[in-house]
């Protein structure tokens, strides 16, 4: 017989974006380039893991503010 100690997993999801204001104007097709960094029990994971991957992305109007909400499902990594 042996001790185990099993510890709850835990995951952590940092992102970093670069987003060029002109690009949101009215019209525009913004590109945004994101740097990810994910770790399970404080060990960096690889990314191709994620499964059913979902992002929501809300951005509020300046002049109303008023937020606006898009998501985008199976976001193919």
């Amino acid at each position: 017989m042996a001790d185990f100690n099993r510890l709850t997993e835990t995951y952590d999801l940092k992102c970093s974006y670069i987003l060029h204001p002109e690009s949101l104007l009215m019209g525009n097709e913004a590109k945004i380039l994101i740097k990810t960094h994910l770790t399970v029990n404080d060990r960096p994971c690889d990314l191709k893991l994620l499964k059913n991957t979902k992002i929501k992305l809300t951005t509020t109007s300046f002049i109303d503010n008023i937020p606006v909400t898009k998501t985008f499902e199976n976001f193919e990594i």
